[in-house]
């Protein structure tokens, strides 16, 4: 879990520089959410003030390609 975390907090940089200037504002944070079934699982979440709903990416399968030898890079 902690191994995840640290995955998305880079993530969560790497988005937040790519973002274009009107989104300069978007707060990209790291966020734990419990899901029904109790997992807890990691995400990044995408916060623009004034909006009624915040995205959330979640990074397990993204982590899981990376650290079986997939360069993040490729699509």
């Amino acid at each position: 879990m902690l191994e995840e975390k640290i995955f998305a907090e880079g993530v969560a940089r790497e988005i937040k520089s790519c973002l274009a200037p009107e989104f300069s504002d978007v707060e990209c944070t790291v966020v734990e959410q419990r899901k029904n079934n109790n997992v807890v699982l990691t995400g990044v979440c995408f916060h623009r003030q004034g909006q009624r709903a915040d995205p959330i990416v979640y990074v397990e399968p993204f982590y899981d390609e990376v650290k079986n030898g997939r360069p993040k890079e490729k699509p």
